[in-house]
């Protein structure tokens, strides 16, 4: 059964499939933090220093102090809130994603684009909800993976108890 487990915590760590980084910024006012396919505008910090409004990917987000904002592959905690600037603590998952118009966060200062981008909402939704099933696929996958994993390890588990039990008798 010992011999079991090593194989077994070695498969864990090797499994590991989500590699977040977590990264810690000073923001000020109207500033930018670009991380791999996100960037991040601070627009205004709340007169009473318990929320900020940023523009991530041109839409604007209100986030409390001690609460998080996910956004996909992006996770945003303001952990400090001042006058001008924020603390916050930015955790993303995807390495490989990169940045196109999306990024820019131009719409968030344009009122003539913020119209505009009213007007086709149509367009927008379909986005937002290929993003969707896109997600829940690579979740349904990640899932299936571990599940996989978790049984191979029961099957291995019973194979070594059974051919213990095996040797026993044979002596």
């Amino acid at each position: 059964m010992k011999t079991a487990v090593i194989p077994v915590i070695l498969m864990l760590l090797l499994l590991n499939p989500v590699t977040a980084k977590t990264i810690e910024e000073i923001i000020y006012r109207e500033d930018n933090i670009e991380v791999p396919g996100y960037n991040i505008t601070l627009l205004t910090v709340d007169a009473n220093k318990k929320s900020i409004v940023a523009c991530i990917n041109n839409e604007k987000y209100i986030i409390n102090r001690n609460s998080r904002k996910e956004i996909g592959f992006l996770k945003v905690e303001p952990t400090r809130i001042y006058e001008d600037y924020a603390r916050l603590k930015i955790t993303y998952s995807c390495e490989e994603c990169s940045c196109d118009e999306s990024c820019s966060n131009n719409l968030c200062y344009n009122q003539q684009a913020q119209e505009q981008k009213n007007e086709v909402p149509n367009e927008n939704n379909a986005i937002i909800n290929k993003e969707n099933t896109n997600q829940k696929s690579d979740n349904t996958i990640l899932i299936s993976l571990i599940l996989f994993m978790i049984v191979t390890i029961l099957i291995i588990i019973l194979l070594l108890t059974r051919r213990k039990k095996h040797k026993k008798r044979g002596r």
